[in-house]
């Protein structure tokens, strides 16, 4: 999948026009929906909408660029092309680069100024409520048992994400018990020994990963057993430990979803 971004800025665009595209954020949802209504092969969107800017960034390949131009001019009520006069495209690693220039305040007006890395927070949040940003494997998050392997700070901050989705049961696993306890407590969620993995592995639909550990403490053959118990149910895996914590062979799997760091970051 690639990755592209359409958008107009106070560089590109005069104050009237840019008004013409300014999304309140109570309009974010239903405007997200419209968009993935119109364009039914793009697999991810999500809107940054502030006073100079307005930015639609579109997980597909570069042949939706023009149709989600022209559902843009439409939404505006202007032309294709007078938005075309003003808009810019960037694709891949370049729309990446924008991203982070964007969040960093680096592309604003005043220069460095924070309060857009806010805004581009809330405009992840709302695409991700939408249903918008992610593909995903499971229609419901409250319909799964999501384990999280470690107790670090990469840890807490996706369990705090999966928590807040409240799915049937969560557990930590960590090779100090008493710091996976202390987490799990907060999360309302179960501990248990890095040792019982292997033996507990079946029960998750979900798996995210961020030890220290030098080597994989999840291994293929672990991962082959409990889809045999889990009758070939799929599973979703992060890694985002590094050196990894799940044997890449993992992958090759048909019934495994798995994602490392650099997956992420191409995403």
């Amino acid at each position: 999948m690639s990755v592209f971004a359409l958008g107009l800025n106070h560089t590109t665009a005069p104050l009237d026009l840019r008004g013409r595209f300014t999304f309140a954020p109570e309009q974010l949802s239903s405007t997200l929906h419209g968009f993935k209504a119109r364009l039914k092969r793009a697999n991810e969107v999500a809107i940054v909408s502030t006073c100079n800017r307005t930015e639609v960034y579109v997980g597909a390949d570069q042949a939706l660029v023009e149709p989600t131009v022209d559902w843009l001019a439409a939404v505006g009520g202007v032309a294709a092309q007078t938005l075309r006069n003003h808009a810019y495209v960037l694709e891949g690693s370049s729309a990446a680069r924008h991203a982070f220039r964007v969040a960093s305040g680096l592309d604003s007006m005043v220069l460095g100024e924070p309060q857009i890395l806010g805004q581009l927070k809330q405009a992840v949040r709302e695409a991700d409520s939408a249903g918008t940003l992610a593909s995903q494997l499971f229609e419901d998050l409250r319909d799964t048992r999501v384990l999280f392997v470690g107790a670090g700070d990469m840890i807490e901050l996706a369990a705090t994400h999966f928590a807040a989705r409240t799915p049937k049961a969560m557990a930590v696993a960590n090779r100090t018990l008493d710091r996976g306890e202390k987490l799990a407590a907060r999360l309302g969620a179960e501990a248990i020994r890095l040792a019982e993995l292997p033996a507990r592995l079946a029960e998750f639909d979900i798996v995210i990963s961020s030890t220290a550990s030098s080597l994989p403490i999840i291994g293929l053959g672990a991962v082959e057993r409990a889809l045999k118990q889990r009758k070939h149910r799929p599973m979703f895996m992060v890694d985002l430990a590094v050196p990894r914590d799940i044997e890449p062979e993992v992958a090759r799997l048909s019934d495994v979803y798995l994602y490392t760091v650099d997956d992420l970051s191409a995403v």
